[in-house]
């Protein structure tokens, strides 16, 4: 497999550029599964947002090199923050950071870190205790590793 070869700012814009698209795609699966949970579509919609925001930072860390995540991350965060407004916002997500890294940084003990990040998700929607919600969080989460994933293993950064 050929790498291609990529700046850590550019390489941060992109991956900004990828969960702000996500935000903006609302679906009819995400809507009509809020009505059906009886969760405000907006504030589902949002915390998906925040969730992406989360992974990607986290994919980041993982899979890329010590010495380029920091100025990866670095760009990824001017870009997600600069712009136009989107779904989402810095104090939103400086909030809801420090519950989201509890459940990466220590996955359930029997159903691993999509199980967390879920019951994290569900919470955040105000569905704490609806399964539906919670394996709805951890899809979210679990499907976007390997897209995310197999990118960054496809990059060199410079």
């Amino acid at each position: 497999m050929d790498l291609i070869e990529i700046g850590a700012e550019a390489l941060g814009a992109e991956l900004a550029r990828s969960v702000k698209a996500r935000a903006a795609l609302p679906g009819a699966g995400v809507t009509g599964f809020a009505a059906t949970m009886a969760i405000d579509p907006e504030r589902l919609q949002n915390e998906l947002a925040y969730l992406s925001i989360v992974t990607m930072h986290f994919c980041v860390s993982a899979g890329l090199a010590p010495d380029v995540t920091p100025r990866v991350l670095g760009s990824y965060y001017r870009a997600l923050w600069t712009g136009d407004s989107w779904r989402a916002r810095p104090a939103d997500l400086d909030a809801r950071t420090p519950a989201y890294e509890d459940a990466l940084n220590h996955p359930h003990p029997d159903y691993g870190r999509g199980y967390g990040v879920g019951r994290t998700f569900a919470r955040l929607c105000g569905a704490t205790h609806d399964l539906p919600v919670i394996e709805f969080g951890a899809r979210a989460y679990v499907e976007q590793l390997p897209p995310i994933l197999t990118l960054l293993r496809g990059v060199v950064v410079r």
